[in-house]
């Protein structure tokens, strides 16, 4: 079956297929290690972040300057990495499912846009605060943070559930490749030097093996170094 995808293909990218086929037996499915991990790790970065931030609220006085500043450093990548995900997934993922299976597959917006509110709210009470002036601070952001990590738990939980079957079911692996890049097209300048040790981070050792793209593996030996300091500094 060959399918054009309207929408799905008007990005810059550097290879610009103009039909998908629906994948066939036999053929390779997609590989989706790196979509459970990048789920995994906002998930659970955070749950972590919401624990940080709960101890400055119960001793504010304790805490550095340096470490309320890598939160904020942090918190800002975290949040960048998970819009650029949920746009990917609300655009040319979902166009390409649409498009392969006949089915209206795009995730719901409003859990998406929960999210990505509640982030942006965090950010605002890291930096408008500058540290953690008073007890309350620490205990507002921890609340937004709790909150978040529910919303993506359940948001990517049913993402698991209904789309990667279908996902596994219909989409080659080479098209479902394209929609990997196009996450990492999305990302800001400078991005990928979080993304990549934060992904490795979350992995399994059952998974590091599927993470072997050669401009990875560099950036990782690059920046990981730094990624490792920062993440000692803030969760120790």
């Amino acid at each position: 079956m060959r399918t054009h995808v309207a929408g799905a293909y008007n990005r810059a990218v550097s290879i610009r297929p103009g039909h998908v086929f629906r994948r066939t037996d036999g053929e390779p499915a997609a590989d989706l290690t790196e979509h459970r991990i990048t789920h995994r790790g906002i998930e659970l970065d955070l749950h972590r972040l919401a624990v940080v931030a709960a101890e400055f609220t119960s001793a504010p006085k304790t805490q550095s300057d340096a470490r309320w500043a890598a939160l904020g450093d942090y918190l800002t990548a975290l949040s960048l990495t998970t819009s650029s995900h949920l746009r990917v997934d609300t655009g040319c993922l979902a166009d390409l499912l649409t498009a392969v299976t006949d089915l209206p597959t795009t995730p719901r917006a409003d859990g998406s846009l929960r999210l990505l509110r509640l982030l942006a709210e965090a950010q605002d009470t890291v930096s408008t605060s500058g540290e953690p002036c008073d007890d309350s601070t620490g205990e507002r952001l921890a609340a937004v943070l709790t909150e978040a990590a529910q919303i993506s738990c359940s948001l990517f939980g049913r993402q698991e559930r209904v789309l990667f079957p279908l996902i596994l079911e219909y989409v080659r692996a080479a098209d479902y490749r394209w929609v990997q890049e196009q996450f990492r097209a999305e990302l800001p300048p400078g991005l990928l030097a979080f993304v990549v040790p934060w992904t490795m981070r979350h992995a399994t050792a059952e998974e590091v093996p599927a993470l072997n793209d050669p401009t990875l593996c560099v950036t990782r030996r690059i920046f990981g170094r730094r990624f490792t300091i920062v993440e000692s500094q803030l969760f120790a």
